[in-house]
């Protein structure tokens, strides 16, 4: 999935779109951010009232750590 159907695809569910259920479990099929839900829905002090793209970037950006 590209970054600006990923755009699209949060750009929906912040817009609460009806279809909010698949939106939300198609982003989460496809960004590697284990709490990619979080970013849309519960955002931190750091991403707050933050756009579709800003969103999209910290969910792509996610790097897990090796151990």
């Amino acid at each position: 999935m590209t970054r600006d159907e990923l755009v699209e695809i949060v750009g929906r569910l912040l817009a609460a779109d009806p279809e909010s259920d698949y939106y939300l479990l198609l982003l989460k099929a496809n960004a590697p951010h284990p709490g990619v839900g979080d970013l849309v829905f519960h955002a931190s002090d750091g991403i707050q009232d933050a756009s579709a793209e800003e969103i999209v970037n910290e969910a792509l950006n996610y790097r897990p750590i090796a151990l």
